[in-house]
């Protein structure tokens, strides 16, 4: 027969598996209580028995050489269920054990008293148990020897534990130092370290090439006077007291760029930040510097080249206007120069094409401006002297100017002169 599960199941494994005690090796510590148990109780067979899911595993064991059986055939699992021990005088009187495989056979168990493994918390673990194989009882006296035994043992499943969670702790405060010790050695910026009393207490290898001072040489020193500018060191001084009596401080946990010393006496631009660390002993300053002198000098070389092209683009702005202005000038000029000469006067693009003319060419062809806008000078010649005239325009493109006597649309013979500057048509003459 089974035993029932103990109603706190969950937690109560949850409890074993905490001690991390299943499947590791024997322990002197704990094969000395089952030797006091077989000697006190006069058993051949003693055992620290833990109930795990579907197993009891041993612990430690004298007379059986065997590490687990399954849960289903533990004596142990019924002992959970009480405080005291547990007692079978004949397991093959007892109809729960009758036919209990460990009973009809090896070990042929007939006797069983266990002392439940109970932690603080309440959980029964397991038992420290003597087995017999012939029907008998304890005595009182061996009983609370057996109960006490108990306690013993949970007492040591509690040290082992702790010793193995300050291992555990240990392992990673080594870990967490290695790995602090690691960056504050490849860290590129400078990191540094003070006490309440403003000394150095950490100082790392790019500190102290940034400034200058060996490790041996920074350490314990005030740091003011290490790599502070005498000009800020009462403020320095200042603001680390007023932290300490008030805890305020305005220049903590933010970026700030401030002047910092360096070994030789020059000083250089550093951007800042500290941040204050609760030890519980002490209050700890941490700062994190970066030398941005190549940043400032970059900063100051695109401001100047940022401001010598504002002054060329105003310069050239300027030469724009006036060079406007002055085309605006000669154009006006040009078309006044152009409203006094008496003879048909315009200006042709590369194409041939009228872009400006006088109220002499309008008066004379009778078409507004809006029909001479762009229209081919040619139009206003004779077909068979439209190719001379082309190649007269294309001549003065090239030479600068030529003459030619030409006949319009309306036969009446004009002298021609083109210029690359202007075209202009002479007075009429005689056919």
């Amino acid at each position: 027969m089974q035993a029932p599960l103990p109603e706190n199941e969950p937690a109560r494994l949850q409890a074993l598996h905490d001690y991390g005690i299943l499947d590791t090796a024997a322990e002197a510590e704990f094969d000395d209580f089952t030797l006091l148990a077989a000697q006190i109780c006069g058993a051949p067979v003693a055992l620290i028995s833990l109930i795990d899911t579907d197993r009891q595993w041993f612990k430690s064991r004298l007379g059986l050489n065997v590490s687990e059986t399954p849960r289903d055939q533990a004596f142990c699992a019924y002992a959970l269920h009480q405080p005291d021990v547990f007692t079978v005088p004949d397991a093959t009187a007892d109809g729960r054990f009758a036919d209990n495989p460990l009973v009809t056979g090896d070990p042929n168990i007939r006797f069983y008293a266990g002392a439940p493994l109970i932690t603080e918390e309440g959980q029964a673990l397991g038992t420290l148990c003597v087995i017999d194989r012939v029907p008998r009882t304890l005595t009182p006296e061996q009983q609370a020897a057996l109960q006490a035994l108990s306690r013993q043992v949970i007492a040591r499943l509690e040290l082992r534990r702790q010793l193995a969670e300050r291992t555990r702790i240990e392992r990673e405060r080594a870990t967490s130092a290695a790995l602090k010790d690691a960056i504050l050695q490849s860290a590129l910026d400078c990191i540094v370290t003070i006490n309440q009393q403003g000394c150095v207490v950490e100082w790392n290898p790019a500190a102290a090439r940034t400034f200058g001072h060996p490790l041996e040489e920074a350490i314990g020193q005030d740091l003011a006077e290490l790599i502070i500018p005498p000009a800020l060191r009462s403020a320095h001084r200042r603001g680390l007291a007023h932290y300490l009596a008030t805890g305020e401080g305005p220049v903590l946990n933010q970026r700030s760029e401030t002047c910092a010393l360096h070994a030789d006496g020059s000083e250089f631009p550093v951007e800042l930040a500290i941040v204050p660390i609760f030890t519980g002993a002490e209050t700890l300053f941490t700062a994190t510097l970066r030398d941005i002198s190549e940043r400032k000098q970059a900063e100051a070389a695109l401001t100047q080249a940022h401001e010598e092209l504002q002054r060329e683009r105003d310069l050239l702005e300027t030469r724009v206007r006036e060079r406007t202005e002055e085309l605006s000038e000669a154009l006006q000029e040009h078309h006044n120069v152009m409203e006094t000469v008496p003879d048909i006067l315009f200006r042709l693009d590369m194409s041939g094409r009228l872009v400006q003319w006088n109220r002499k060419m309008e008066t004379v062809t009778g078409l507004t401006p809006q029909e001479l806008q762009d229209r081919p000078a040619l139009d206003f010649f004779e077909l068979v002297e439209q190719e001379k005239i082309a190649q007269a325009i294309t001549q003065a493109f090239q030479t600068g100017s030529v003459e030619w006597k030409v006949a319009c649309e309306d036969r009446k013979a004009f002298r021609l002169f083109i210029s690359s500057a202007v075209c202009r048509c002479g007075i009429p003459l005689a056919r």
